[in-house]
């Protein structure tokens, strides 16, 4: 990801020496796209039942990594010939399936454990991000503009977790039929970082498409795990862009 960041970082260099250096005005982009790069986790944790007795249960699960889908919305004000600062909101939110594994105590036999595995499907994963920016914009020509953009990122993370599972066993108890399993939302907060590049193609004086790449990054605290979940990835969009 850096040395792609750096190569067009290059490409913007090698704009502004064929280009004039003209100030820059107002800018707003609406776009839709894909959020990739979200990390995969394991998630441990120990629960009653009525029918355990005075041990708990184990439950170990893991959250898959993959994208999905992603609103984006940004705008810069100018400060000085051509950069401007300016700020940015970005939605993600995908399904998950979970695969997990559970130890069931045994209620006749102390320290005496069943073993059943499942999966969990319609797991939530949502992330919001206000992304706050400093933007270098080059053009390259008359209707193409790029421009080069990063600073820092404030997440709000909203996350299911597996909290237990349910079951029926019958006597002697050695084996039980897996049930439903319970899930609850947890939510948490941190502040990283993003920086990315921009490329508009302007149709007439005020309004252009364009795309952007972006990569943002931040660990986040939920559920108190001890270990934090990561937020962020490689956004890739395109959509609306207006100058004015």
């Amino acid at each position: 990801m850096n040395r792609y960041l750096t190569t067009l970082a290059w490409l913007v260099v090698l704009a502004s020496g064929s280009a004039a250096a003209e100030p820059i005005g107002r800018f707003v982009g609406v776009n839709a796209g894909l959020q990739f790069g979200s990390k995969g986790f394991p998630h441990s944790v120990a629960f009653d039942h009525a029918l355990f007795g005075p041990e708990q249960g184990q439950l170990q699960a893991r959250h898959p990594g993959g994208g999905g889908g992603l609103f984006d919305f940004t705008a810069t004000a100018p400060m000085v010939g051509q950069f401007g600062v300016g700020a940015g909101v970005s939605i993600f939110s995908r399904p998950e399936t979970v695969s997990f594994s559970a130890r069931l105590p045994h209620p006749l036999h102390f320290d005496r454990f069943r073993q059943v595995e499942g999966t969990h499907g319609g797991i939530r994963r949502e992330e919001t991000a206000v992304h706050l920016h400093a933007r270098w914009t080059v053009p390259a020509g008359e209707a193409v503009e790029i421009a080069l953009f990063g600073g820092p990122t404030f997440f709000r993370v909203s996350q299911e977790f597996l909290t237990g599972v349910d079951f029926t066993q019958e006597y002697p108890y050695d084996t039980v039929m897996l049930g439903l399993s319970t899930a609850q939302k947890h939510e948490g907060s941190a502040i990283g970082f993003h920086a990315g590049v921009d490329i508009a193609f302007y149709f007439s004086r005020f309004v252009g498409v364009g795309g952007l790449i972006r990569f943002s990054r931040a660990g986040v605290d939920l559920a108190d795990r001890g270990n934090p979940v990561t937020a962020g990835g490689v956004h890739t969009a395109a959509g609306l862009r207006l100058r004015f």
